[in-house]
């Protein structure tokens, strides 16, 4: 089970680029970027689906440097366009 970390109302997992390789097989991820953190502010909606993703990364260098600052620190940036090529489908 993946640590997770807090930021700005939602809760991102603080998980490497590798161990997600090596662990997500199937579900739903969400790559979370500053727009979405803006808009889950705001969205009522949109904030009720995050229970729902089996998988949370930090799609931001932003973000992630805040997460720093914030003094819970993730343990790196994993985006979306960066993960897609490395699954494998099932």
């Amino acid at each position: 089970m993946n640590r997770k970390v807090r930021l700005l109302n939602v809760d991102v997992d603080d998980i490497g680029m590798d161990e997600l390789v090596e662990t997500f097989r199937r579900g739903v991820m969400l790559t979370l970027h500053v727009d979405m953190i803006m808009k889950l502010q705001k969205d009522r909606e949109f904030y009720q689906l995050l229970p729902k993703f089996d998988v949370v990364t930090c799609d931001s260098q932003i973000l992630t440097v805040a997460a720093r600052l914030l003094g819970t620190p993730l343990k790196q940036r994993v985006s979306g366009s960066d993960i897609f090529p490395g699954l494998q489908p099932v």
